[in-house]
């Protein structure tokens, strides 16, 4: 009937709706549980990567990985960079990312939003069956 399909179409309306409030519950909990982890963590890394000493350190690691690399098929040149490269990311991952802590922080951030988006869902569902008991 006429009115099936109405129902049918506003369902599928709030589908738009319920993706924008998935979107802006996501955004909202994963600033409450990275915010407060992450203060500080940008400017330890770049307090780190322009100290005096991590300069050195990394052209200790840079020239190892080039003499290491004489006599294989890696140049000397491609096996420095990569050293100071993995260097620099595992110092990023552990000043920064720290996975064992922001993991969790990250699931739990997801595992919220899915459970307001189920929510919504439950009570939009609930709204349209209560609109159809009447036919």
């Amino acid at each position: 009937t006429a009115e099936t399909l109405r129902l049918v179409d506003a369902l599928d309306a709030s589908r738009l709706q319920l993706k924008a409030s998935a979107l802006k519950n996501l955004d909202t909990n994963l600033d409450q549980c990275l915010g407060p982890l992450l203060d500080g963590r940008v400017s330890a890394f770049s307090s780190w990567y322009f100290e005096y000493n991590t300069t050195y350190d990394l052209m200790q690691k840079a020239v190892c990985a080039a003499a290491a690399a004489m006599g294989s098929s890696t140049s000397a040149n491609e096996a420095a960079k990569a050293a100071v490269a993995a260097s620099v990311l595992d110092k990023y991952i552990a000043l920064v990312l720290r996975p064992p802590i922001v993991q969790p922080a990250l699931c739990r951030a997801f595992s919220k939003t899915v459970e307001q988006t189920h929510g919504e869902f439950v009570l939009t569902v609930g709204c349209v069956h209560a609109a159809t008991l009447p036919l």
